[in-house]
């Protein structure tokens, strides 16, 4: 009888510590950094928008200035490429899928005090302009492309802001603007998630990009935290970078691996950054197993 009493008590006892590290597993997630500066531009201008899951990076380094100057790039390996597309005052590479197709926002040059934005997508070779049909001109920005060529964005017509999907032969208008969408046509935008034409509310955080794995990179607040949130099974981990090095930072891509990718500003200026999970070790993997073995034995006993 005692042996009976005793299993569970030790099953509780397992389950406790195993809830603990769990806990303790998700909140210590650690990352190993990367920064990035172009150097062929001035020191402190390097910006990072996104990450594919070949670890190719895109972004734009600013030349002179925000409205004019700026040259969107690709990075593999330690080569930059530039993507400006032609007569452009500013190129902005925005979303990379795994096929290296560069989605983005260009500026026309300034008329007015107005600056025309357009989307565009490049496919290593050539450019195409996008410009949502009945928007008001020069308002159309694309944000980010997936595997099947799809791209999401942003435009305004007469009744305001909206966010956008383009399957390449056609639009569909969204209530607001979208930022990432996934190769099952998941979209991702400014409080919300779009999938099969229902939303998802998003409790006022901004939802910036989501992978193939159903992980959404949220940014919330000011100063801005970040987190990823998993819409298959409704699990938040928060993400910390470390505050000694980079201060301030902003992120916006994210890949199946995990891997983030940003910015952050220091007194030099701004630098890229991607951010690299590091693995749990495998003995710990393997202690938080055994744990969950001893709650399975001790279970199978009690019901006996």
């Amino acid at each position: 009888m005692a042996f009976k009493l005793k299993i569970p008590l030790i099953a509780s006892i397992c389950l406790t510590a195993l809830l603990a590290f769990s806990a303790a597993t998700q909140a210590a997630i650690s990352y190993s950094y990367t920064i990035l500066d172009d150097p062929n531009a001035p020191p402190g201008s390097t910006y990072v928008y996104g990450i594919n899951n070949a670890g190719q990076v895109i972004g734009s380094s600013d030349f002179s200035n925000y409205a004019t100057g700026k040259h969107g790039f690709i990075y593999t390996g330690n080569t930059y490429n530039y993507v400006d597309y032609p007569n452009a005052d500013v190129t902005l590479a925005l979303g990379i899928n795994g096929k290296g197709q560069i989605a983005g926002t260009y500026y026309d040059p300034w008329s007015d005090g107005i600056i025309p934005t357009h989307g565009f997508v490049f496919d290593g070779s050539n450019f195409t302009a996008l410009d949502v049909p009945n928007s008001i001109a020069g308002t159309t920005w694309v944000n980010d492309i997936n595997n099947n060529g799809d791209m999401v964005g942003g435009f305004r017509d007469a009744t305001g802001t909206h966010g956008f999907i383009y399957d390449g032969n056609s639009y569909t208008t969204l209530t607001a603007e979208a930022y990432g969408i996934n190769d099952s046509g998941q979209v991702v935008g400014n409080g919300y998630v779009y999938d099969s034409g229902t939303y998802s509310n998003g409790s006022g955080s901004t939802y910036l990009e989501i992978n193939n794995r159903g992980e959404v990179l949220i940014r919330e607040g000011y100063p801005f935290f970040y987190g990823i949130y998993n819409i298959n099974d409704d699990t938040y981990t928060p993400i910390n970078l470390s505050n000694t090095l980079f201060p301030y930072y902003i992120l916006d891509g994210l890949n199946d691996s995990g891997q983030l990718a940003g910015y952050f500003v220091d007194g030099t200026g701004v630098h890229g950054l991607i951010a690299t999970p590091v693995p749990v070790p495998a003995t710990i993997w393997l202690f938080g197993s055994m744990l969950a073995g001893l709650v399975r034995v001790g279970q199978g006993r009690k019901a006996q």
